[in-house]
């Protein structure tokens, strides 16, 4: 049996394959948020909480797989994703459909919003006007592309999810709990953080959408970027995803995955996306004008 095909651009990854190596909301109705409470058994359990985190991963079925394969490795505890599953690459509806199949609970990034509601815009931040006709072709591509069962999924998907876990509230967003699509990068102040903080009445705050990941600790609030799975930015084109310890202390550890991203550049060219798309993958967004701006 022949490998298998993805109709225009190129052949499906396959599970394995891999290179060694609350917001305020901009879109329609707002969806309720989600608010969990993770428990193990027994006290101990209970005050220690183990969760695994991933988003951003912006169609890259490949990145996805690979992270899985990497996560499945291990010992996970809770799967929860930050949203921007779709756009920039051609394996939209497979990434929404392999997240729905694991169950992997998780929150609407602006691209989402953007794919679900048929916007003009992902809300995204743009650098130059090349990089806004860039980011206008890959939302008008995957507009094209995606089923009308992903978008509802898409739309399905709350504005926040919380948790309580290990004595801790958790709120995981996509930009910030302000907005779907503000940037909360690591050089914030301590006072702007806290102030997102205390609005959310958040003890750990979990988010992505700059595609950078860090942690930053302010007065025992912790601030998580998780990174990006399918289209990093910070010069390392490996996907990443974060392990997250939580307790008396909290300790995250973010995990750098190999995968076959010439053949996910491949499929990004034979799909009819901009060549700068396959581009930004092979170099981890550190391709100038390229359109390697975060969504």
């Amino acid at each position: 049996m022949g490998p298998q095909q993805a109709p225009g651009y190129g052949r499906l990854p396959l599970q394995g394959r891999l290179h060694p190596g609350r917001a305020r909301h901009t879109g329609g109705p707002r969806q309720r948020p989600t608010h969990e409470a993770e428990r193990g058994s027994g006290e101990k359990a209970q005050a220690r909480m183990r969760l695994s985190v991933l988003g951003d991963i912006h169609a890259n079925l490949y990145a996805l797989q690979a992270v899985l394969a990497d996560i499945d490795r291990g010992e996970p505890g809770p799967l929860y994703h930050v949203g921007d599953l779709v756009g920039y690459a051609p394996f939209a509806d497979e990434v929404v459909d392999l997240i729905t199949t694991r169950d992997i609970r998780g929150v609407r990034g602006n691209y989402d919003d953007a794919v679900g509601y048929a916007k003009d815009s992902c809300g995204c931040k743009v650098g130059s006007p090349r990089d806004a006709e860039l980011t206008h072709s890959s939302l008008q591509w995957t507009l094209n592309h995606t089923s009308d069962r992903t978008r509802n999924r898409l739309l399905s998907l709350p504005d926040e999810i919380r948790i309580d876990a290990a004595g801790r509230s958790v709120v995981i967003v996509h930009g910030s709990p302000r907005r779907i699509n503000e940037y909360v990068l690591e050089d914030r102040t301590d006072e702007s953080l806290l102030r997102l903080a205390e609005a959310a009445a958040a003890d750990v705050l979990i988010y992505g959408h700059t595609h950078l990941p860090y942690h930053r600790a302010v007065e025992d609030r912790h601030f998580i970027n998780v990174g990006s799975v399918g289209r990093p930015v910070d010069g390392d084109a490996r996907a990443c995803w974060a392990l997250i310890n939580l307790g008396a202390h909290v300790a995250v550890h973010f995990h750098r995955v190999g995968y076959d991203v010439e053949a996910a550049a491949g499929a990004v060219r034979g799909s009819g996306l901009p060549e700068e798309f396959a581009d930004v993958l092979i170099h981890g967004g550190k391709v100038a004008g390229k359109g390697n701006d975060a969504g």
